[in-house]
């Protein structure tokens, strides 16, 4: 695994994702400064140093990118029926959680339902356990079948359309929820 995580990092910084390390079955980064680091594929082996890590997507420095978080399994669900399928998109025992877009003047924000987190979108100043990285569960994050970066590149949104396909999932969530219920 230890290899593995230098190979993810180069894998996705290669791909134009900033990366940073976070601590082993965790989403937790120690490392000072993080949202600014921008780090080169010379610098990987110096930051992921051999010892159990994970590897996070720093969203302020992948080049305008975001995701699209979905956080319930109802958003899980419904997001290959309401938003574009043709965008990289990763998860965790084959579940679509995140769905990578360009968008470069998206900004962090998140939908919940009575404390509940429905969806986020994760910008600037965020990151996400990135594919090659373990949850603290225990289970591997990947990406989606046919959904890498080396299949499709992430589609370009405008911040407002970005922010309806959040509202959208986030709706339907709740109303398939409530659906199922009666």
């Amino acid at each position: 695994m230890i290899q593995q995580t230098l190979e993810a990092a180069k894998a996705l910084t290669q791909a134009g994702f900033a990366v940073v390390p976070s601590l082993p079955r965790s989403k937790e980064i120690r490392v000072r400064g993080w949202p600014d680091l921008q780090l080169t594929l010379d610098e990987l082996p110096r930051h992921f140093t051999g010892s159990e890590q994970n590897v996070s997507i720093n969203w302020k420095g992948s080049g305008g990118r975001c995701a699209l978080d979905l956080d319930v399994t109802e958003a899980e669900e419904l997001a290959p029926l309401l938003l574009p399928l043709d965008a990289p998109a990763f998860g965790r025992a084959g579940r679509l959680r995140q769905i990578v877009f360009d968008c470069v003047d998206a900004s962090s924000f998140s939908l919940k339902y009575n404390n509940e987190m429905l969806v986020e979108v994760l910008a600037g100043g965020s990151a996400s356990l990135a594919p090659g990285s373990i949850q603290p569960d225990g289970e591997v994050v990947r990406w989606c079948v046919g959904r890498s970066p080396n299949e499709y590149a992430p589609k370009r949104l405008s911040f407002a359309r970005l922010r309806r396909f959040a509202h959208v999932v986030a709706g339907a969530a709740l109303l398939l929820r409530y659906w199922r219920e009666t």
